[in-house]
């Protein structure tokens, strides 16, 4: 499905929610695994990155997350603070908000958006998450 955000044209995958919809609870593993962080550590993660990746902020559970191919963290060291969502543990569900819900600040508009639209598609790189991941937990986690 074409949607357009901030005026680009971006192909949403079947499985994202329509703009009529807003949102929609999915479950991890199908589609894609996920990365979820708590609000405070996910804003340094993003500022560390050297590529922007597509994130979901949450305002309801104070989190943000990145969704990644699946399989994609199953040799991820265990990383503290971090929530890897994926088909391997029981119901494990995420909001993921429409292609054309972005809310470019960490405060305010939409319980659940993107805070880094998802262009050209909703999935991040995740070696540029594990590389960000790594560096700014070793410097929190002294």
């Amino acid at each position: 499905m074409d949607v357009e955000t901030e005026g680009r044209a971006v192909t949403a995958p079947a499985w994202m929610p329509s703009t009529a919809e807003g949102a929609a609870v999915l479950p991890a593993g199908v589609h894609w695994d996920a990365a979820r962080v708590p609000l405070g550590l996910g804003m340094d993660l993003v500022a560390a990155m050297e590529r922007p990746q597509p994130v979901i902020r949450n305002q309801a559970n104070v989190t943000v997350a990145w969704l990644i191919p699946k399989g994609a963290a199953g040799d991820w060291p265990d990383l503290r603070h971090v929530d890897v969502l994926r088909a391997a543990r029981a119901a494990r569900r995420l909001t993921v908000p429409a292609a054309t819900e972005v809310w470019e600040r960490w405060d305010g508009g939409p319980a659940t958006s993107w805070r880094i639209a998802p262009r050209p598609g909703p999935l991040a790189d995740p070696d540029v998450l594990l590389d960000a991941l790594s560096r700014v937990l070793s410097r929190t986690v002294r």
